[in-house]
């Protein structure tokens, strides 16, 4: 007799192994996502307060993100896992247009994030007042609301 595994034998240890696998892959895709998610938070909550501290220490705004923070924005925008969550653009250095997407990942980084109360703003500029909506939101680039901002602890 020889020395060795049979046919089904081997049969059995690869279907067990498959089954391990499709058990484990996706909880670690999970645990990739949560770790994503966080640091997104994080990142969020840090060009935040960047933002925050240059406007308070310049007495202005920039029209460039990228000059009051080191986050990471390419193109105004903050992106997690290749997905634009929020793009900024500056009307008159009055107002900040913030258009947000839900989509993916963004809502899980969105929802509790530092951000998130300021998702939801109005702002009025030359007589004219900025709505938000759930995929848009005016946040005014005034000392009240920078007031406000440097109060909140993250």
């Amino acid at each position: 007799m020889k020395n060795g595994f049979s046919m089904i034998e081997l049969i059995f240890v690869i279907v067990i192994l498959g089954i391990l696998a499709a058990i484990a892959l996706p909880r670690l895709s999970a645990s990739r996502d949560d770790a994503l998610i966080a640091v997104a938070k994080n990142d969020l909550s840090t060009a935040l307060s960047d933002v925050i501290a240059y406007t308070i220490s310049q007495g202005k705004y920039s029209t460039n993100i990228k000059d009051m923070t080191n986050v990471d924005f390419k193109n105004s925008s903050f992106k997690v896992k290749g997905v634009e969550c929020l793009k900024f653009d500056f009307h008159e250095l009055k107002v900040m247009e913030v258009t947000i997407n839900r989509s993916g990942l963004c809502d899980r980084v969105l929802d509790g994030s530092a951000v998130e109360p300021y998702l939801k703003m109005d702002a009025t500029l030359n007589g004219r007042t900025y709505k938000h909506s759930d995929t848009k939101s005016f946040i005014p680039l005034d000392s009240e609301t920078i007031s406000r901002l440097s109060s909140v602890r993250y």
